[in-house]
């Protein structure tokens, strides 16, 4: 509950209890769809059924909106980071080399002191 609204002690409980009843009829209900489709996971659009099933169309609309959008967000995500690794296994050797060279030497002596870091040292 938001920390500004004022309940009686047992109105919690019992909008606890309701909430634990409307997500079990939920459950229940994209069950039956699901056990229809001969599948055992339960899916999205097996929960959305079930809300427009229960007479909550809105909510439905409201949730799928969501679920549309938290898509494709990770679509965004995994194209960056295909991206990103398609990036760095394009260069070859020799096209990585020469971008080494081209590095400052300041740049370059950090790299190496980073990368291999017991290059240089003397054994003690």
């Amino acid at each position: 509950l938001p920390p500004h609204l004022r309940t009686k002690p047992d109105v919690a409980a019992l909008l606890s209890e309701m909430a634990g009843e409307f997500l079990q009829m939920l459950t229940s209900e994209a069950n039956e769809a699901a056990s229809a489709e001969k599948k055992k996971t339960l899916s999205e659009a097996h929960l959305l059924g079930a809300l427009r099933k229960l007479g909550y169309p809105q909510l439905a609309a409201e949730c799928e909106a969501v679920g549309e959008a938290e898509h494709g967000a990770q679509a965004a995500a995994k194209a960056r980071k295909r991206k990103l690794k398609g990036a760095a296994s394009t260069l070859s050797t020799e096209e990585l080399l020469a971008e080494l060279r081209d590095l400052p030497d300041a740049a370059l002596g950090y790299f190496i002191t980073k990368a291999f870091p017991t290059m240089g040292r003397s054994e003690e």
